[in-house]
């Protein structure tokens, strides 16, 4: 039933039942400002939907991925540091979160042997990433004339 039949449909019973054209007026005002208050109701919901639901910021996790433990790593993410101890084999540490960054930054890994380094090279057409997850594995690359240094692959997630 459209909004104007049920209007109409109230004037009549209501002039029926002996109602004042006042009241009907009245009656009509309510029954508008009830849909109105709906629809702002609904569109303050929306709203408050869309905006939390856009987090800003990137989680980001760092894994070992070589062979040996990280007594420390130390990654740099614009002017932040981020330290993390005892990084072993195969585990992932614990997730910091960073207004943005690009799938490579700076890192260094003392081992029980040596001290090895990630020093990124600012790459065209990498993409800055401002929300979400990302992983980096970090692992030790000696495929470089056997000189050990660090290397990053980024997982997106």
């Amino acid at each position: 039933m459209k909004d104007g039949q049920h209007l109409t449909a109230c004037k009549q019973y209501c002039l029926a039942a002996g109602a004042t054209q006042g009241n009907i007026a009245y009656t009509q005002n309510v029954s508008s400002n009830g849909q109105k208050n709906r629809m702002k109701y609904n569109f303050f919901l929306l709203i408050l939907i869309i905006t939390s639901s856009c987090k800003t910021g990137v989680e980001v996790t760092f894994t070992n991925q070589s062979k040996e433990d990280f007594k420390t790593l130390t990654v740099g993410i614009f002017n932040e540091r981020f330290d993390f101890e005892n990084l072993k084999s195969g585990q992932t540490s614990k997730a910091i979160k960073v207004n943005e960054i690009y799938p490579y930054c700076y890192a260094r890994a003392v081992t029980e042997n040596d001290t090895v380094r990630f020093i990124p090279i600012d790459f065209l057409g990498e993409k800055l990433k401002k929300r979400g997850k990302l992983n980096m594995g970090i692992y030790i690359d000696t495929t470089l004339k056997g000189k050990r240094q660090l290397n990053i692959k980024t997982e997106k997630y």
